[in-house]
């Protein structure tokens, strides 16, 4: 079974020696280097420690990223963080996606090596559209056949979509994005065949479809956790949100994840040059020739080094000997000061409420971000209280379950750990994950057998086994059918065990 890593350590040995002799993301990510450079790049809401994490459990649940060149890897990470968002969390803001780069060998096909992918969420969008002044509000969507929809550009120009229903078995016909800004409106429409187009380009796309066609349970579960695949809609919606920036005014950040996202569907972003570089800059990332961003400084908006030590709270203490970390300096767009008889005119406007160092995230069953708490007490409170009331419990503890693990994980949990463990059944999905061993590169099926039941003869009680039987579910059902028949076997062996009475 997988255990979760500590990220943000003391430096090991393996940290002595300079970031770019680091040969694996484990090392990178606890190197005070890399640590130093993610606290320069991220805005000032974020907490450092909690992004690592989040890096860290991306890789944990991805085990593929792990294959792919540090560089390319590092440098994701790196560019996600300078735009504040986090990857592969149930906020669904951004995905590192890794896919492989193949090359014709001998008439055959191989692949190169393995690169990681930036994919940029509708909701990741929605979140930088929030800390932007110039646009009201915004809305994207997918039009479905049998729904009321209507538009028209020019002098009458209007958009009118009125959904009918569950749009579950109906075909997509259209896909828009609506902005309302401060001074009118603006929208684009596209059939949706034009999207599926936008789609089958995606490098990441192309890769999950080599990887369905890799025999093997791996290969089918890297292809169902692509976006594209996994949250079409979604996806479709976030093209037209990304069409948008090219025509409408944006936030920098806006701007820069749009042309970040386009680049690394296309397979252009140099994410490579990102990671090596000391400072974050987007800006460097040479954009398509149909990504029309201009990411030259504006006059009113000069831009400003931070370096890192003023930036955000003092790293860990290096080891014995070692060097003081030279200052890293991220040039980020600011905005001007006003003086103060134009504040005074200003009225007052109320930043959005966003997650604070040491605070706890609240994420309800469709994985929206909802509230804040300030203590892993109040947290584990209103975990309990949700999950009795919930229609979809077992979502809602998925969708908290990174920051339920590092509560029970932790020694001084107190009450929180004790009410989170008998909400989880006293074992963390994610450590309950069991990683498919390979062999000659290809899924050793017999070993994961026995490492289920492994995992299996551990549980102590129904809540127990619900536990491992969810964290693999997805693996399970992508294996041929005589291994997920003896994974079936072990259950009912472990549930006779433990007098646990079976269905008929």
């Amino acid at each position: 079974m997988t255990t979760s890593n500590s990220v943000a350590t003391m430096p090991t040995r393996a940290s002595v020696a300079p970031l770019k002799d680091v040969k694996t993301i484990r090392e990178a990510l606890a190197h005070p280097e890399l640590i130093e450079r993610v606290k320069a790049a991220l805005p000032r809401h974020l907490s450092p420690e909690r992004m690592l994490r989040v890096f860290a459990l991306s890789v944990q649940k991805t085990p593929k990223l792990a294959e792919c060149d540090l560089w390319t890897l590092l440098g994701a990470m790196l560019s996600l963080a300078s735009l504040g968002l986090e990857p592969n969390t149930p906020l669904g803001h951004a995905y590192l996606i890794p896919f492989e780069k193949r090359k014709k060998i001998d008439g055959e096909w191989v692949t190169e090596k393995v690169e990681c992918n930036v994919v940029i969420g509708y909701r990741g969008y929605l979140d930088l559209m929030r800390r932007s002044g110039d646009m009201k509000a915004i809305h994207a969507d997918v039009v479905y056949d049998g729904d009321e929809f209507s538009f028209e550009y020019g002098s009458n120009m209007h958009l009118r979509h009125v959904p009918t229903g569950s749009r579950e078995g109906r075909k997509p016909l259209w896909a828009y994005a609506h902005v309302s800004l401060s001074d009118g409106q603006a929208f684009e429409v596209l059939p949706y065949p034009e999207v599926m187009r936008v789609r089958d380009n995606s490098e990441g796309y192309k890769s999950a479809l080599r990887s369905r066609d890799n025999k093997g349970a791996r290969g089918e579960s890297a292809f169902l956790k692509n976006p594209w695949v996994a949250f079409e809609h979604e996806m479709a919606a976030k093209t037209m949100i990304r069409r948008m920036a090219k025509t409408v005014p944006m936030s920098i950040e806006f701007a820069n994840a749009a042309a970040l996202d386009s680049m690394s569907e296309a397979g252009r972003a140099d994410l490579a040059s990102i990671g090596h570089m000391q400072v974050v800059d987007l800006a460097a990332l040479e954009a398509p020739t149909d990504t029309p961003v201009d990411f030259s400084p504006q006059q009113d908006q000069p831009k400003q080094e931070v370096a890192a030590t003023a930036q955000a709270p003092a790293a860990s203490p290096p080891a014995a000997g070692l060097p003081p970390h030279p200052a890293v300096q991220v040039a980020k767009a600011a905005e001007p000061t006003p003086t103060k008889a134009e504040a005074k005119q200003q009225p007052a406007q109320a930043e959005p409420q966003q997650p604070q160092p040491g605070t706890f995230d609240l994420i309800d069953e469709e994985g929206e971000y909802v509230d804040v708490k300030p203590t892993a007490l109040e947290f584990a409170k209103w975990l309990v209280e949700k999950h009795a009331k919930s229609r979809d419990p077992s979502l809602l503890l998925e969708n908290n379950q990174q920051q339920a693990n590092e509560v029970m994980a932790d020694p001084d949990g107190g009450e929180a750990a004790v009410l989170l463990q008998a909400l989880y059944g006293g074992t963390a999905v994610v450590d309950a994950a069991i990683e498919m061993p390979m062999r000659n590169n290809k899924p050793h099926l017999v070993a994961y057998v026995e490492a289920y039941t492994a995992a299996l003869a551990e549980a102590k009680s129904e809540a127990d086994m619900d536990v491992v039987i969810k964290a693999n579910a997805k693996t399970v059902e992508a294996l041929p059918g005589g291994t997920r028949v003896a994974i079936l076997r072990a259950v009912a062996a472990r549930k006779q065990a433990l007098g646990i009475p079976q269905a008929e």
